[in-house]
């Protein structure tokens, strides 16, 4: 599948325009006024705020506004006048809409961009900042991240923004030996604003973690697990973290949104993890699984959080323990079970296992698989999308079966059936990753991004898209070439927001630790 693509440009500084039609009172029906703000981007994502220059000239964008339950409320468009705002009426009341926008630029490139949780009131007009990409292509966001920062945590909050909690945000590179960084974490937070593009400051934590894990709340509120306060990266090494146990965090995190704070509570048995998975129950208690600071020192325990306990909520152990030891695995929700995926430091143990919770916990089981091998680490998966039986593993890399990891390969790549419990091999990726993002991207396809190309550290730039009509990875190609990400990113931080798009943020690339973010955005037109 070959895709085009226009010219690379950026998000940035907001200009917010007049609204154009009009005293708000004399409108005959709800109204809507768009602001903008995008510019061009001729290279690499800045790693500071720069100045901005002027937006581009929208000529002509149709808008979609559905409704909660994702059925289509209104739609309109027109063309833009240049100096003014992008203003509608006539507009059906309703409230929770989300809003779908497509413009064309004057030089005939696209763009995309949206808003969530809108609210049309008759005789009014209700102004909502938009903040504009190019279809299938990168762009920068309008303020970078604070403080840059690598393996920091991040879950989707309220109103579509995304938190980013912790992570590395000192970098030395000499105190470890040659071929040796030390990553120390921070306990510093902050926000994207997609309707902005800004990176906004959040309350910090009371602990610095990086590696952590954050797993969204039913209520909105985000539960952060785990990490290390302090990290090694060696390169060439069969497993290239270092962690002492002792700088492991002993415990968890929940932030309040609504009131921008943070509550820190111990594990059970004051036992800190990295390297686990987290994953959402349907019922809204959260399953944390294995972990470990090396591959001989895997965890087979599992814990489970339950919001409605004392306070914000409290974990418990799970007396059932894991039928094999884990780390570095994925867990998804696949109908009422969970489905923990590959990270399994014994040979003779299956690559997979279920969850089924119950009202006082839950049990797990071994899970024999057919076809090819799967026992991945460090790999990324997800249900595809429409295809719930399906689970996608991307990147990572096979154990050797004693004590490190091979070399991540571009092969690494498989639909598992969680129905038939068989393996298949699909399309090669075009390059190597682990520790991979995976996120779904527009209507028919998912998109691995970033992450180490080698065990020597080295990160990586590419972007590819998976197809779900033709199970194939492609590089999306533009009019100046192939889209990657702006520059290589290990260790990303990486989340959907509105439209379809695909944040990712900071990272550790060619020079260090990195403070900006961008975005990939496909063609969602409705």
């Amino acid at each position: 599948m070959t895709l085009t693509s226009v010219r690379p440009w950026l998000g940035a500084g907001l200009a917010l325009l007049a609204f154009a039609c009009g005293p708000q009172d004399t409108l005959e029906a709800g109204g809507l006024s768009l602001g903008f703000a995008a510019r061009a981007l001729d290279g690499p994502c800045p790693e500071q705020p720069v100045a901005d220059p002027a937006p581009p000239a929208l000529t002509r964008l149709e808008y979609w506004l559905f409704k909660a339950d994702g059925t289509l409320h209104h739609h309109g468009g027109g063309s833009v006048r240049a100096g003014a705002a992008p203003s509608f009426g006539g507009i059906p009341e309703g409230e929770h809409l989300r809003l779908q926008v497509v413009a064309t630029a004057s030089d005939g490139s696209a763009w995309a961009g949206g808003a969530q949780d809108l609210q049309i009131q008759e005789g009014r007009a209700t102004h909502t900042d938009v903040f504009m990409s190019p279809s299938i292509d990168m762009a920068c966001v309008t303020r970078p991240l604070g403080r840059a920062r690598a393996f920091s945590a991040i879950a989707p909050l309220g109103q579509e923004q995304v938190l980013l909690a912790g992570g590395g945000t000192e970098l030395r590179a000499d105190s470890c030996g040659a071929g040796c960084v030390e990553l120390f974490a921070s306990r510093s937070a902050e926000r994207f604003d997609p309707g902005l593009g800004f990176m906004l400051p959040a309350a910090p934590m009371h602990s610095a973690r990086l590696l952590a894990s954050a797993t969204r709340l039913p209520d909105g509120a985000v539960l952060v697990v785990g990490g290390a306060s302090r990290v090694r990266l060696r390169s060439g090494a069969g497993f290239p973290f270092e962690i002492d146990p002792t700088e492991l965090v002993p415990s968890f995190e929940v932030y309040l949104p609504g009131e921008d704070a943070w509550i820190e509570k111990p594990l059970p048995g004051g036992q800190g993890r990295v390297f686990h998975s987290a994953v959402a129950l349907p019922d809204g208690r959260v399953l944390v699984t294995g972990g470990g600071t090396s591959i001989a020192a895997a965890l087979a325990d599992g814990l489970l959080f339950d919001p409605a306990l004392e306070s914000v909520g409290d974990f418990i152990a799970l007396a059932d323990g894991l039928d094999a030891a884990r780390l570095g695995h994925t867990s998804l929700v696949v109908g009422n079970q969970v489905m923990l995926l590959g990270g399994v430091t014994l040979p003779t143990k299956s690559p997979v296992e279920t969850f089924a919770p119950s009202a006082e916990g839950g049990t797990f089981s071994s899970v024999p698989v057919t076809g090819q091998p799967m026992n991945l680490f460090f790999h990324a998966a997800m249900l595809l999308p429409l295809r719930p039986d399906e689970i996608l593993l991307a990147g990572g890399s096979y154990f050797d079966g004693a004590d490190a990891l091979l070399a991540p390969s571009a092969n690494n790549a498989l639909i598992y059936s969680a129905s038939t419990a068989n393996a298949t091999e699909t399309d090669s990726l075009g390059a190597a990753h682990l520790m991979p993002a995976l996120l779904p991207v527009g209507q028919d396809g998912v998109l691995v991004a970033g992450g180490f190309s080698d065990l020597g550290g080295t990160p990586s730039d590419s972007l590819e898209l998976f197809a779900l009509l033709t199970n194939q990875f492609d590089v999306p190609v533009g009019a100046s070439g192939s889209v990657r990400l702006s520059v290589p990113r290990a260790g990303l931080a990486a989340a959907s927001i509105p439209g379809g798009r695909a944040l990712f943020a900071g990272g550790l690339g060619p020079d260090g630790l990195l403070g900006s973010a961008e975005l990939f955005t496909p063609d969602v037109r409705p």
